[in-house]
């Protein structure tokens, strides 16, 4: 509605908005025999931090069915049991949330692994873990939305290619993530050019939650995480969301502003003669 408002305008305006975003963690066979034990510590962490209102909090978890996965998962399911419930940011959000996991709860194929043991008061987010068959995943679209919260969402494929069809099902995301050792990347270089179509972000063997402020950083992502899939939010180069390019064409050099002056009296770095240069002239 924003979006289409500020378009309307007399003179219409970008709107730069962060709209949902369930940022995709794909566990991968190697990786999982290995470390399952840390993988289910350091992802209750990320699921429950801030009371799972971060955007780039891990909602969706997804693997190939094996013992190895069969353990993460309850491992995870314990580590979730044990996060006590906190207050989320306002009244709103904390009924929100409460009516997005009933709703998902009761759909079909849903499996509760684990719920915090701590019963949450007023306004308080119940931390939860559910689980899926990738199968019935895909064919509801209930699934795949954003619960803002405390919340994540294990899906269980049958194979590689269905892990795939769970990928190309989704989205656009503010960040995709895939949890691997050297094997199996080497065995799924397809699946990381899968996640570059998908998010903004593309992390390896790393929680999402969490944005380093630098220039490399991309905090946006396709619609619908973000309207316009061109910027960042976060890091140096967000800077082009608040700037128009002007041209200078034709002035002396006196006439021209300090960033442009021959002699660079800002001493910043410019492109001159098509090289990048912080010198004079």
């Amino acid at each position: 509605a924003l979006i289409e408002y500020a378009r309307n305008r007399e003179i219409p305006i970008p709107v730069y908005a962060e709209m949902s975003s369930i940022n995709p963690v794909v566990f991968l066979q190697d990786t999982l025999s290995k470390n399952a034990n840390s993988f289910a510590v350091t992802f209750a962490g990320s699921i429950t931090l801030g009371m799972g209102q971060f955007c780039t909090n891990p909602g969706l978890l997804i693997a190939i069915k094996s013992p190895d996965l069969n353990n993460f998962v309850q491992l995870l399911g314990e580590e979730i049991k044990k996060v006590v419930p906190q207050k989320m940011l306002h009244a709103g959000i904390a009924k929100s949330y409460v009516g997005e996991i009933e709703k998902i709860q009761s759909q079909d194929g849903v499996e509760i692994i684990g719920s915090a043991e701590t019963k949450a008061n007023e306004n308080e987010a119940q931390p939860l873990l559910a689980k899926v068959s990738a199968k019935t995943f895909m064919a509801n679209k209930t699934l795949c939305e954003e619960a803002f919260g405390p919340y994540s969402l294990v899906v269980a494929c049958e194979d590689k290619a269905e892990l795939i069809s769970v990928l190309k099902s989704l989205n656009g995301q503010l960040t995709t993530t895939i949890m691997a050792t050297d094997t199996d990347i080497e065995n799924n270089f397809d699946l990381i050019e899968i996640q570059t179509e998908l998010a903004g972000r593309i992390i390896l063997n790393a929680a999402p939650t969490g944005v380093e402020v630098c220039a490399s950083m991309v905090h946006g992502g396709p619609y619908p995480s973000t309207s316009d899939q061109k910027f960042t939010s976060v890091g140096t180069s967000a800077i082009m969301r608040w700037v128009r390019p002007v041209c200078y064409q034709g002035f002396n050099d006196n006439m021209l502003p300090d960033a442009l002056k021959k002699d660079n009296p800002l001493k910043i770095w410019r492109i001159v003669d098509n090289e990048n240069t912080k010198s004079n002239g």
